[in-house]
């Protein structure tokens, strides 16, 4: 009886032994998946860190495209503005101060310049020679014409049409038209001043030029024609 005793309380020291060391493993099992949840859960946070990360600086860089191409268009805009600034000072300068242009008014200049021809003139140049073309203003009017005696020189008018400069007969090879006095407008013959000239159309027959209203002054000359542009070529 004392060795089945003995037996069976070893027995059972073995068996709660073995509980204990089954407990111990179901622990270590249990600790060993806790931290491998929260292994995975903060690799999963980690992620999400990283993906909000990214999507921020996909963001960031779409805002910086955006702001750039804005920049970009304001620049070429403001670079369009000024060359168009600077085109259209250019133009003011050069054909409100140094050139002009004016429509022929008439046909009173045909076949050199017809109604509507487009005339640009050198505003610097009063100083007119014999031949010159002009824009000038003159009794409320712009008129076009072509000089034909400048300051100094003596004018006449025969009555058989003939031009007279200085006692000399002037040969006219493109007027097909004699060249008559406007009587009661102007005696001959005309001594010019310094500053005047006489201009004459190339039409002869009833054309308001220096036989109709005299002299033409300096002052009123816009400028010498140097350009005609035909109104059919526009």
């Amino acid at each position: 009886m004392g060795e089945a005793q003995n037996n069976e309380a070893v027995n059972n020291t073995e068996e709660v032994k073995n509980t204990e060391e089954v407990k111990k493993d179901e622990t270590k099992q249990e600790e060993t998946q806790s931290t491998e949840v929260k292994h995975t859960e903060n690799s999963s946070g980690q992620n999400n860190k990283e993906i909000r990360s990214g999507s921020q600086t996909v963001s960031g860089g779409k805002k910086a495209a955006k702001h750039t191409t804005t920049t970009r268009k304001l620049r070429y805009a403001r670079a369009f503005v000024m060359e168009l600034l600077s085109v259209i000072i250019i133009l003011y300068i050069l054909l409100g101060v140094v050139f002009g242009i004016s429509a022929a008014p008439n046909e009173d200049m045909y076949p050199v310049a017809a109604s509507g021809d487009l005339l640009i003139y050198y505003r610097f140049d009063k100083d007119v020679l014999a031949k010159d073309i002009i824009v000038f203003d003159i009794g409320g009017a712009t008129r076009v014409g072509r000089v034909v005696g400048k300051g100094g020189d003596v004018i006449n008018i025969t009555e058989d049409g003939n031009l007279v400069i200085n006692g000399n007969v002037v040969i006219e090879p493109n007027i097909h038209t004699a060249t008559y006095r406007f009587e009661g407008y102007v005696d001959y013959p005309v001594r010019l001043g310094s500053s005047e000239c006489f201009v004459l159309c190339e039409s002869r027959n009833g054309t308001e030029d220096s036989r109709y209203f005299g002299p033409v002054d300096k002052s009123m000359i816009r400028g010498t024609v140097f350009t005609i542009i035909r109104r059919n070529s526009l």
